[in-house]
């Protein structure tokens, strides 16, 4: 189902407008904490995973350079949001994982947003939410394999 780049303008302007207060509200929330935005968003990665991740992967899916990832996960690990070790199979691959306290740490900065959307879930019927869930997991699918 091809629409060749003809995005609902309401559509468009809608994802630009949550992705810009997303982004704000990332760069209030690390300000407020002493992270940098992108640190932020790191460690909301590392959050989102069930176990650790290889540096190298958290940098195919962040695209950063290795130089700002490494700069950013040694600042993450100074301020206690993250762990990093070797792997104890391959000494050669590092890995990192979200802190549990972190989450401690983290939770009141976002309870505003997650208010936030559970306002706006409460306002659909659950199909409609599966409607958005299948939008939002293949908008991402599409994201991770562009090159952005």
């Amino acid at each position: 189902m091809s629409r060749e780049l003809q995005q609902p303008p309401r559509l468009q302007h809608q994802m630009r407008t949550v992705v810009a207060l997303a982004t704000m509200h990332s760069d209030n929330v690390g300000r407020r904490i002493g992270l940098l935005p992108t640190e932020v968003q790191i460690l909301n990665l590392l959050k989102l995973r069930e176990s650790a991740m290889s540096v190298a992967d958290l940098r195919t899916i962040s695209r950063l350079p290795a130089s700002s990832l490494s700069r950013a996960i040694d600042r993450l690990v100074a301020g206690g949001y993250v762990r990093r070790w070797q792997d104890d199979t391959d000494r050669r691959r590092v890995l990192v994982e979200a802190d549990p306290v972190s989450e401690d740490m983290l939770a009141p900065e976002f309870i505003a947003m997650a208010s936030a959307l559970q306002r706006a879930v409460d306002k659909f019927e659950d199909a409609e939410i599966d409607v958005v869930e299948r939008f939002l997991d293949e908008l991402r699918a599409q994201l991770e394999g562009s090159d952005w």
